[in-house]
């Protein structure tokens, strides 16, 4: 069950945004429409002696835009957010069963339960990662950016064989993203996104903490600099997602932290 403090981790600065710009856009369209000057508007087209009623408009508007801005830009936040959160489960989720699937080495056990909870977080993202190529240039100053090892993650395959046999047996297949646009969400997804594992001790009932954080980019106007921050590129806005898990681990209880059952290291990999 999610508590408050998960969707409000890192983003309570956001949630004031969001609900600031959706009480100004609902505050300006109900006095809007609740007073509307039509006669004013119509003697402005007749007549220039009507500009005078149309200065209040003028100068309205563009307050009015900058609340639609925020709105639109924090409720991307938001959704983002969301998505981390699922992200942050699912790859706590498979590093609490990867890490005890190899106990004959435990090095290579936790590189496993690494790996496999870094492309679990990644699948869970790719819905709300961006797939337009222009901001590919955040790659270049994101830490541990996986830009050159991702194109060969199973993950880009597996993603886009769902995502066409979606598109096959739906009606509206045909008016979906470009197969493209698609790999370019896994690819963000994939390269955007750093897994922090930390568990208090490889035994039963062992606590496994999980940290997804992804960098989004902010594409709505007027916002960059209100919600987030410009890269050191100095060619676009982003900020910094991150959720955190907790799960307890499953590993063995027993003497060897063995099931007695021997693994296929095919399938292991």
């Amino acid at each position: 069950m999610l508590s408050a403090s998960t969707l409000f981790e890192g983003v309570v600065d956001v949630w004031l945004v969001w609900l600031f710009g959706v009480l100004g856009v609902v505050a300006l369209s109900y006095r809007a429409f609740r007073f509307p000057q039509w006669k004013s508007v119509f003697v402005f087209i007749k007549d220039e002696r009507g500009a005078s009623y149309a200065v209040p408009y003028v100068m309205t508007f563009p307050i009015y835009l900058i609340f639609i801005c925020w709105t639109i830009q924090s409720t991307m936040i938001l959704m983002t957010k969301f998505g981390t959160v699922q992200a942050a489960h699912m790859a706590a989720r498979t590093a609490v069963v990867w890490r005890s699937a190899d106990q004959d080495d435990q090095r290579r056990g936790w590189e496993r339960a690494q790996r496999k909870a870094q492309h679990a977080a990644a699948l869970s993202l790719t819905p709300v990662a961006s797939g337009f190529s222009r901001f590919q240039v955040l790659y270049e100053t994101y830490p541990g950016a996986l830009v050159r090892s991702v194109r060969a993650i199973p993950g880009s395959i597996v993603y886009n064989e769902l995502y066409n046999r979606f598109a096959e047996e739906t009606e509206a297949g045909r008016n979906l993203a470009k197969d493209s646009y698609v790999k370019q969400k896994y690819l963000y997804a994939a390269a955007m996104t750093r897994v922090v594992l930390r568990e208090s001790a490889n035994r039963f009932n062992g606590e496994m903490t999980v940290q997804v954080s992804h960098r989004m980019p902010l594409q709505v106007p007027l916002t960059g600099r209100l919600l987030g921050q410009l890269d050191l590129t100095r060619r676009a806005f982003y900020r910094d997602i991150r959720a955190t898990a907790v799960m307890p681990l499953e590993t063995p209880e027993s003497p060897t932290l063995r099931l007695g059952i021997d693994y296929d290291p095919a399938l292991a990999n």
